[in-house]
């Protein structure tokens, strides 16, 4: 009885709802009701908190993998079995229109967990909302500062004006340049370390400091957070799916469909070293005489029905590899070919006697995190700090979608 009234509770706040302190959604988007809370009851907190992380989560795989899609990790080709529609292409040549559904898709429900997250914001500093303790009190204020932060993160590394102008409205306001976005994300991450003494989740929302830093090519405070964030045997913090909540690769670019196909280096990366295979995981397909990838990191276990890989978020490994480009960027201590060893060792793959920032003719950390961190939707972010987006004069972001570009007065 007690998990059936859990399970309730957790539906209930992860269902969208209606108009309260934020008003730029749709209506029946982005309300919390009060009469639905009381978080001095344990249960309804965790429902609430469990709601929100489950409202990431939908959020976070489609838009990873349309990521993907705009960066050169993936490719859209009618020649690849299941690759039908002509959106998905739009967004392979970096061309797209703002009604496109494919990048436009994951724009409101991002607005969305922001909004409750927000929401519960104010009302837990106003006092509004009550809880049994000051544990469960800083247990929430750490989730919604986590989350906000979150969201704006998204929308500062995803999102542009017409695809070309990179940030995003919030509450129908003048556009928000991304790197004020990445600022209001860092500085909500730094308050939710406040509110936990688990080390590990400092350790990872450091982590997370890090990589908006490192984004904004502020590398001297990306030095200092990724020096206090994740360490080896640190579990990642994960985007978790099964069968009736799925994950969105397997959907679009797996096992399921395959409207994008993996691009064929990372069959090179293995042929070459063939250890690579311990963190590249992709899978080869003909179609009518036809070679190509697809990406086979995220399945199904056919015995528990359940998505066995889930979409990490931050990692250790993602964290020595900051810091050994942050090193080789001179804004960090270290060695940095140990560092990118270390990852390699990891996965029983031999080391490298050299590593560069260079990005052509010798082993590079560039490489590297296209080899680590594929298929997590951050290539896109890489080609662009690096200069090597592969579309000239292509978009290198998503445009913000047409519905919130009409109803938006600011953005005319």
């Amino acid at each position: 009885m007690k998990k059936l009234t859990l399970l309730l509770i957790v539906m209930l706040f992860a269902l969208p709802a209606c108009q309260d302190y934020v008003t730029d959604l749709d209506p029946l988007t982005n309300q919390i009701r009060d009469k639905d809370l009381d978080f001095s009851s344990p249960a309804i907190l965790n429902g609430f908190l469990i709601g929100l992380q489950v409202d990431m989560e939908r959020t976070v795989d489609e838009l990873s993998v349309n990521s993907d899609g705009l960066s050169d990790a993936f490719y859209f080709n009618l020649r690849v079995l299941g690759a039908t529609f002509p959106q998905y292409g739009e967004v392979d040549v970096a061309n797209m229109l703002e009604d496109n559904t494919v990048p436009g898709g994951p724009f409101t429900p991002i607005h969305q967990f922001r909004a409750k997250a927000d929401t519960a914001l104010y009302k837990i500093n106003a006092g509004i909302y009550t809880f049994a303790d000051t544990a469960s009190r800083k247990k929430a204020l750490y989730s919604v500062h986590l989350y906000g932060g979150q969201a704006r993160y998204l929308l500062a590394t995803y999102y542009a004006l017409r695809g070309l102008t990179p940030g995003s409205p919030i509450d129908k306001s003048p556009l928000i340049p991304s790197p004020v976005l990445y600022a209001d994300a860092i500085a909500r991450w730094k308050l939710a370390i406040t509110q936990t003494t688990d080390v590990k989740q400092q350790r990872m929302v450091s982590s997370l400091i890090a990589r908006a830093y490192l984004f904004m090519g502020q590398y001297p405070e990306a030095a200092t957070y990724a020096a206090q964030g994740m360490i080896q045997g640190d579990a990642p913090w994960q985007a978790l799916y099964n069968v009736t909540n799925e994950n969105n690769y397997r959907v679009g670019a797996g096992q399921i469909r395959v409207q994008f196909a993996a691009d064929n280096r990372f069959g090179d990366y293995i042929a070459a070293t063939p250890s690579e295979a311990n963190r590249i995981k992709v899978l080869a397909k003909t179609n009518k005489g036809y070679n190509y990838f697809i990406q086979n990191k995220y399945i199904v276990d056919p015995v528990g029905l359940t998505t066995v890989t889930p979409i990490d978020l931050m990692t250790w490994q993602e964290t020595q590899l900051m810091l050994a480009e942050l090193v080789l960027r001179g804004a960090g201590t270290g060695d940095a070919l140990a560092l990118v060893n270390g990852v390699r060792a990891f996965y029983s793959i031999p080391a490298l006697t050299s590593i560069t920032l260079s990005t052509t003719g010798q082993p590079s950390i560039y490489e590297e995190r296209d080899k680590e961190l594929c298929f997590r939707g951050l290539r896109l972010v890489d080609q662009r700090r690096f200069g090597k987006f592969h579309v000239t004069g292509g978009m290198q972001y998503f445009p913000i979608p047409r519905g919130e570009v009409t109803r938006n007065p600011y953005l005319q």
